[in-house]
């Protein structure tokens, strides 16, 4: 059974769609149900074909950026919290790419903050 949540934060006005299965057929269902009223037919939604007939044990999840959303995926029986936290800095590294903030000392502590709200939103989501 999939998992997936649009967490939408009211600081940035940054929205990322978390999704977690274990097929193709679920990530399609999951994406469809998110961007249902963009999308003109289920031809539309993101190809993930080469990440989900990986067989890598490394190639558990993948961050992309689409409609103006950030969107993680992850694989697998039981997600690992560390691949969790690897898409995560990837998902803040291409909002606040789009926003102009780019890491830096000044930067720094919001980065940090996006990153914890993120992984508090997630894990809300997975228990």
């Amino acid at each position: 059974m999939f998992k997936s949540r649009l967490i939408v934060d009211n600081i940035y006005q940054r929205q990322t769609l978390f999704i977690s299965c274990k097929t193709k057929q679920e990530y399609q269902k999951a994406f469809y149900y998110a961007f249902r009223e963009q999308l003109q037919d289920e031809n539309d939604i993101i190809s993930c074909d080469d990440f989900f007939e990986s067989e890598s044990e490394s190639n558990i999840g993948r961050t992309i950026f689409e409609r103006n959303v950030c969107i993680i995926i992850v694989k697998g029986e039981q997600t690992k919290f560390e691949y969790i936290a690897h898409e995560i800095f990837h998902a803040v590294e291409l909002h606040f790419e789009k926003i102009g903030m780019t890491h830096s000392e000044s930067s720094s502590e919001a980065w940090a903050y996006y990153i914890q709200f993120l992984t508090k939103e997630i894990l809300e989501t997975l228990n």
